[in-house]
């Protein structure tokens, strides 16, 4: 899936059906507003069937916002975290 670009901001988008986890939840530094972001960089982690799968950052930005809780239920494609592009 690629990101979509609206403006000046891209999203990083859920890779599959399943639950958010943010990276403080797995036990990582979570992101803060103004970090970079690197493309392959992991930027949370969807729970599925048991299972948490890391999701890495297809794009380079800067990160502006987290659009879902832990927690939430998240669909395939639905956009998950807000990036400035770099």
């Amino acid at each position: 899936p690629h990101p979509a670009a609206e403006d000046d901001f891209l999203y990083i988008k859920c890779p599959m059906v399943g639950v958010f986890c943010s990276l403080e939840k797995v036990g990582k530094k979570p992101l803060q507003a103004g970090d970079a972001v690197e493309a392959g960089m992991v930027v949370c982690a969807v729970e599925a069937m048991k299972m948490v799968c890391d999701v890495e950052s297809e794009i380079a930005g800067t990160y502006v916002d987290t659009l879902v809780k832990d927690g939430d239920q998240v669909e395939y494609g639905q956009p998950l975290i807000k990036l400035k592009k770099a």
